[in-house]
């Protein structure tokens, strides 16, 4: 099936579309061209079948869902004068940046746009694992991390030997980010208590990180899976690497005026 969609998703997408639906046959040789893909998944039939007024959840994969609402917010970006950002006050307020061009361009990008989509569609399934990795030549440890803790996949990559990183590089990457766009709250609250402004008690163990730290961690991780991988990502992981904030904000205007509290049933993921 194209691009991850099911026969279930393509099935969904003719009854969305309705009457303006091209045959049903027809639906994956039409999903393989990005120009037709493009118009059928940011159709505003599909988004309104994705999103019911009821809060519940539409049969469909996540890869359908979060790449129809990345057109879609591409869409809303390309025509709008600005983008927001965070001040760093204790108060949170917000001014506006306009760069919404410029971001809407970066995140329509194909290769841009699938990598985030499947990115986000990644983490609706998220478990601890127990790895065996290669202290050293001869000596293999047990070690336990969790896809949402960037502190535990920090110490994997320490303890995995070098050739062997590239996946945790990116899952780390990729994790920073997915906080950054669809968590901003997560990060710009690591220091203060949102409202009081009063300082939180920090671990030096798992101490919660900055959205600066995020931002720099996103950054050099994807800069080592840009210099590890010989494949078809290793530009789109140089790109994101060194457009973090092009890259979160799309997924900040998702969370923000699409996901609502469905975010965090589809994630599994609070304070």
């Amino acid at each position: 099936m194209e691009r991850g969609l099911t026969h279930a998703d393509i099935a969904f997408i003719h009854e969305a579309l309705g009457t303006e639906a091209p045959a049903e046959d027809e639906m994956p040789q039409l999903l393989a061209d990005e120009e037709h893909r493009a118009r059928l998944l940011g159709s505003q039939q599909l988004f309104d079948a994705l999103l019911p007024h009821d809060g519940s959840l539409a049969p469909v994969s996540p890869r359908l869902f979060f790449e129809a609402l990345l057109r879609r917010a591409v869409g809303e970006l390309q025509g709008a004068r600005h983008t927001f950002e965070r001040t760093g006050s204790i108060s949170g307020e917000r001014v506006p940046v306009f760069d919404a061009v410029e971001v809407a361009a970066f995140a329509a990008q194909p290769r841009i746009l699938h990598y985030l989509a499947a990115m986000l569609s990644s983490f609706t399934k998220v478990h601890s694992h127990t790895e065996r990795v290669w202290v050293r030549r001869g000596v293999v440890r047990k070690v336990r991390y969790s896809d949402l803790d960037v502190h535990s996949m920090m110490r994997l990559i320490q303890q995995t030997e070098e050739h062997e990183r590239l996946p945790l590089y990116r899952r780390t990457g990729d994790l920073c980010l997915l906080i950054l766009g669809i968590f901003p709250d997560f990060a710009a609250t690591a220091h203060r208590y949102p409202g009081s402004g009063a300082l939180r008690a920090q671990s030096s163990y798992r101490r919660r990180l900055s959205t600066e730290e995020y931002e720099t961690v996103a950054a050099e991780m994807y800069g080592h899976a840009a210099r590890y991988d010989t494949g078809e990502w290793s530009a789109v992981h140089r790109a994101l690497a060194s457009r973090i904030p092009d890259a979160r904000k799309p997924l900040n205007f998702i969370a923000e005026h699409y996901l609502g509290f469905r975010r965090d049933r589809l994630f599994g993921m609070g304070e």
